[in-house]
């Protein structure tokens, strides 16, 4: 099971997840996503985040204890829950 749920695209421009548990919400901006995969489709953007799952996990957990991770990984933004 993976450690992260994504909840779909942002108006903003980006892709929201959430840690299992529902604790933890980020915005993946979606011009790392086509920085990663060159395209900026919505099921490419899906696929990369599925697999980079535990990466962008343990970025929202760096970031939840006020810390930078890692690049790409430190364009993630905390938000607030999803509404």
């Amino acid at each position: 099971m993976s450690p992260l749920e994504l909840d779909g695209p942002d108006g903003r421009g980006g892709y929201r997840v959430a840690l299992r548990g529902g604790e933890t919400h980020g915005l993946i901006p979606a011009e790392l996503v086509a920085d990663q995969t060159g395209s900026t489709a919505q099921t490419d953007a899906e696929e990369w985040i599925a697999a980079q799952a535990s990466e962008i996990a343990q970025a929202l957990e760096t970031l939840s204890r006020g810390r930078t991770p890692p690049a790409p990984f430190d364009r993630i933004q905390l938000t607030g829950a999803a509404t």
